[in-house]
């Protein structure tokens, strides 16, 4: 059960009351008080000011390639421009992730305020990017993440504009291995060698208004297929077939039912085999997304696939050898390739009405975000304090080389960030913070 935090409210301001009766009200007025104070109001002018130099250094580190595992060159060039802006203890991680601390006025509580080096395109992609007559941007990667680590410098020099100081310690993080195969490498080893994290913010995701939660877990397998392999006439009946193995599991996988609430998916994404169009092949491959938000149900589908593959195995070896000689079966074994840990938020948490809070005072109504797959899935999954908040603009064709990036309003997601995390930290003299350590 979450801790009676309403102590969170009470600012310098003795005219602010609390609204047990209606936390909304109460953050409402939290947060217009907020924003009236002079420092606070002078770093959302600065955010707004400052977006051409957000949208300079987006583009500067979207043109450093950033495939996953090979996120070397970006993670420098982030130290670097840590370093610039005076955080303190600046290093790479044994991981590759990149941290910078904003320091408080206290040695907690900690919050870390992360965004992915990493891009989904393989080495070797042109991470160019462009400018058109709307100003619109356009590379691979110029959303996700790039435009999520430009807004990380932009918030560090706000604080050091303002000179606001926090309670707690702020950690600037540039993440790896978030996109696909990395499997929230970064992340996991974060919270891995670190124990006192209090709570967490990731940019990432869409728009200014997105508020995420919660986790959709997920666990990802490839499965290989070995048999002997022939002549596609010759050996024909005397040998099995990994590739028509494979068939029946896919069409098993294909007709499994699965959980409609919570929404829960198996997908077979990849298939490989075979060296010739005359030749039953020695090997096969398929590789399997199973998500859920909850892991016993992660876990169920995990046995099904099996049971199919174990199924679709002795048909086949069968059908060979109908005697029960095995001879020339095909064997079958797995390989994880990914594990996302699921967890459920509560959407009436003080850090989520908080985020919906600096959401509204800005003028846009919050967007409770459906469960996802982001670096929050780890803290989440432990029960630490975690939001995903969007990194503004409008982006089309993410995940594609025709990404792009509108940037008209992009300041209000840095200016939500801006208020979120002084309101988790607290700032003496201005008000409380909602995390303890």
């Amino acid at each position: 059960m979450e801790k009676d935090r309403s102590k969170y409210w009470q600012q310098s301001n003795p005219s602010v009351q609390v609204d047990h009766s209606s936390k909304a009200v109460a953050i409402d007025r939290f947060f217009m008080d907020l924003m009236g104070n002079a420092f606070i109001k002078s770093g959302l002018e600065f955010l707004e000011d400052e977006q051409s130099v957000r949208l300079r250094e987006q583009i500067e580190i979207s043109e450093i390639a950033a495939s996953p595992f090979h996120e070397d060159a970006r993670a420098r060039d982030l130290q670097n421009r840590f370093n610039a802006l005076g955080l303190e203890q600046v290093h790479i991680d044994a991981e590759g992730n990149v941290l910078g601390m904003f320091k408080g006025t206290s040695s907690a509580p900690n919050l870390v305020v992360s965004a992915h080096l990493d891009t989904v395109f393989p080495p070797g992609y042109d991470p160019s990017v462009s400018v058109d007559e709307d100003n619109v941007l356009h590379g691979p990667g110029i959303c996700d993440d790039a435009a999520g680590l430009s807004l990380l410098l932009s918030l560090v020099r706000t604080f050091k504009h303002t000179g606001l100081r926090p309670n707690g310690n702020i950690w600037f993080v540039g993440t790896v291995g978030e996109e696909g195969i990395g499997d929230l490498r970064g992340v996991k080893h974060l919270f891995a060698s670190r124990n006192n994290i209090d709570g967490f913010i990731t940019i990432d995701g869409a728009g200014s208004n997105s508020v995420g939660f919660s986790a959709l877990g997920s666990k990802r397998f490839e499965i290989l297929f070995t048999g002997t392999g022939g002549h596609s006439y010759g050996a024909f009946d005397q040998v099995a077939n990994p590739v028509h193995i494979m068939g029946r599991a896919i069409g098993a996988i294909s007709d499994m039912a699965l959980p409609s609430t919570p929404k829960t998916t198996c997908a077979v994404t990849v298939v490989d085999g075979g060296i010739s169009i005359n030749s039953i092949a020695a090997t096969a491959m398929m590789q399997v997304d199973i998500r859920s938000p909850e892991k016993a149900l992660i876990e169920d589908v995990v046995e099904n696939v099996r049971q199919c593959v174990e199924q679709a195995v002795d048909t086949e070896n069968r059908k060979m050898s109908p005697d029960g000689s095995q001879v020339n079966p095909v064997s079958w074994q797995e390989r994880l390739l990914g594990d996302r840990p699921p967890g459920q938020g509560d959407p009436g948490a003080i850090h989520i009405q908080l985020a919906c809070g600096a959401t509204r005072a800005l003028g846009l109504e919050p967007e409770l975000r459906p469960p996802g797959s982001t670096d929050a899935n780890v803290p989440v999954s432990r029960g630490i304090p975690a939001l995903v908040l969007g990194r503004g603009g409008k982006e089309m064709h993410t995940h594609t080389l025709t990404e792009a990036f509108d940037p008209e309003g992009a300041y209000l997601a840095a200016q939500r960030a801006f208020l979120v995390i002084i309101a988790m930290t607290g700032i003496d003299g201005i008000c409380g913070g909602c995390m303890e350590p």
